[in-house]
């Protein structure tokens, strides 16, 4: 019965992430991921050290690199390596998914796509929600 439940939630989130269109991410965002034998980047850098992907970035027009997760002072070693995943702004009127897919190629990049808008898909059933002030205090 729980595969059974597991399996139908799979089923619906997968059709609903199908129904995503451009309206559903971010213009001008990529967030994108690089390889683990690549250098962290530091913020407010429109630099990867990466010649090849360097290049694109500038054709791309990319005016920012931002690191999602700055580097921890101390870094878990049984935890997965989140240092190196960036949001990427730029300023042509190129399509997102075209960026995105481009970018993707490159060799040192694990993963490329769209910053996607995040919307609430369920209404609490608890009705104590409304008493429960934290959650608001932590954006939850």
């Amino acid at each position: 019965m729980r595969n059974l439940a597991l399996f139908i939630l799979i089923t619906i989130n997968f059709f609903h992430a199908a129904e995503f269109n451009s309206g559903d991410y971010f213009p001008n965002q990529v967030i994108v991921k690089l390889g683990s034998e690549t250098e962290r980047i530091m913020d407010n850098s429109r630099s990867t050290s990466i010649p090849q992907l360097d290049v694109m970035l500038n054709q791309f027009g990319v005016t920012e690199v931002v690191p999602l997760f700055p580097q921890p002072r101390t870094r878990r070693t049984d935890l997965p390596d989140i240092n190196r995943i960036y949001l990427l702004k730029y300023g042509s009127n190129i399509s997102t998914l075209s960026v995105a897919n481009a970018i993707e190629q490159n060799s040192s990049v694990v993963y490329a796509e769209p910053r996607y808008r995040r919307y609430e898909s369920e209404v609490p059933n608890d009705p104590d929600f409304s008493n429960q002030w934290h959650l608001n205090k932590i954006m939850a």
